[in-house]
């Protein structure tokens, strides 16, 4: 007799990020909107930057842009 079990993935509690954006609460494959850069947060691709590294955090409607 052969058995099969299955294991519940466990949801995460951190929201999604998409890596397409830099937004949170989805993923790149569903991203519609402009790529973001992770280094500088302008609107272009990570790879093609010179800027430095900044941090722009999205919460709740409020968006603080920490350099």
């Amino acid at each position: 007799m052969l058995t099969v079990s299955f294991e519940r993935k466990k949801k995460s509690s951190e929201p999604s990020q998409c890596y397409r954006c830099q937004r949170y609460g989805h993923t790149q494959r569903n991203c519609r909107l402009a790529e973001r850069c992770v280094k500088c947060g302008e609107d272009h691709n990570s790879t093609s930057c010179s800027g430095t590294r900044s941090l722009t955090v999205e919460r709740g409607g409020t968006t603080w842009r920490i350099s």
